[in-house]
């Protein structure tokens, strides 16, 4: 079971029932995640991105018709819409998980190819993007993983397991979408 803090996005598989207690998208904030795999970040900060490609075609006006009040384009909203967020923060060892392991869990979230759940914040400021609850999760878009030289192999003189505790820096780009 992981608990819910504040300064961290969680990443999980877990379902609905193990997710939010009561299914409700407007319900009390998610406190707790069990089951499936979760991944925590500690965030140092999260861009919200909304997307609405809109077509403009321009209207060409003769120089006699023209009014104060008439309009030279017309747009056309095409209904294709994208919400992202873009992620930056670190993977860093715990006493339950180390980087190394949150790093192999996400690479292994994003390749299973289906809706994950995202939440972060706590309280009334929480968000929660879940294919449970409502028919949008997310998707691993894009995902670079940081080590620092000197833990990535024993050449950096660290031997021994377990080895010393790391932070692995992560920027990624999540996706909301419906699993098809």
């Amino acid at each position: 079971m992981v608990t819910i803090d504040s300064g961290n996005i969680y990443l999980t598989s877990a379902t609905k029932p193990e997710v939010a207690s009561n299914g409700l998208l407007n319900g009390p904030p998610v406190t707790t995640i069990t089951g499936g795999t979760t991944v925590q970040i500690q965030v140092t900060k999260i861009d919200y991105n909304y997307d609405n490609p809109v077509s403009v075609i321009p209207i060409p006006v003769s120089v006699g018709n023209r009014e104060e009040t008439e309009s030279y384009s017309r747009a056309i909203d095409i209904k294709r819409s994208k919400e992202s967020i873009a992620v930056q923060g670190f993977l860093i060892d715990e006493t339950d998980s180390r980087a190394i392991d949150k790093k192999n869990n996400l690479i292994t979230l994003a390749k299973d190819k289906g809706g994950l759940t995202a939440v972060w914040g706590i309280g009334n400021y929480q968000t929660l993007w879940t294919p449970n609850v409502e028919p949008y999760g997310v998707f691993i878009l894009k995902m670079m993983i940081t080590e620092t030289s000197g833990l990535i192999s024993n050449g950096g003189g660290f031997t021994g397991d377990p080895p010393p505790e790391r932070t692995l820096a992560i920027q990624m780009t999540l996706v909301r979408g419906k699993d098809m």
